[in-house]
């Protein structure tokens, strides 16, 4: 019998509470990816730099998810550029960590497994609350995260 993350016995076919694995990859910039909250393949890379590439991207179903990574000891992840309504005060660049895109991250796969905060509308804003935990937790005073991007 398999095993969820929490290590619960968990069979196919029978609702479970725990999603059964999650897989984070750490990959180079220009790695494709198939997103289907952005319509299709994504390019990962550096933030602010080109449109529609990003240092972080999910791909979740009911019982699995995978997150990828900018690998950040290779490629700047970049930040949010300031005056686009990202961050909170708009005029704060939205400086980026490994543990800042990886909380985003898990916040799109929580929302897609079901367990995403009730305040949240949709898989962005449940993003932007995970991300935002991991700022809170750096730096209660720093510039937090207003809107995932194409995701009001």
């Amino acid at each position: 019998m398999a095993k969820n993350h929490a290590g619960e016995p968990s069979e196919k076919g029978n609702k479970v509470s725990v999603p059964d694995f999650l897989i984070s990859s750490v990959v180079p910039a220009g790695t494709q990816v198939t997103d289907p909250e952005h319509g299709g393949a994504i390019t990962i890379g550096a933030a602010g730099t080109v449109p529609g590439v990003t240092p972080g991207a999910s791909n979740s179903n009911s019982s699995s998810a995978q997150i990828y990574i900018l690998d950040w000891t290779k490629t700047s992840l970049g930040s949010l550029p300031p005056g686009y309504g990202l961050m909170d005060p708009d005029t704060a660049p939205g400086f980026l960590t490994p543990g800042i895109v990886l909380g985003h991250e898990i916040g799109h796969v929580q929302y897609a497994w079901g367990k995403g905060s009730p305040a949240a509308l949709n898989t962005g804003q449940n993003a932007v609350m995970r991300e935002n935990d991991v700022r809170r937790w750096m730096d209660p005073n720093a510039p937090v995260r207003a809107r995932d991007v194409g995701i009001p």
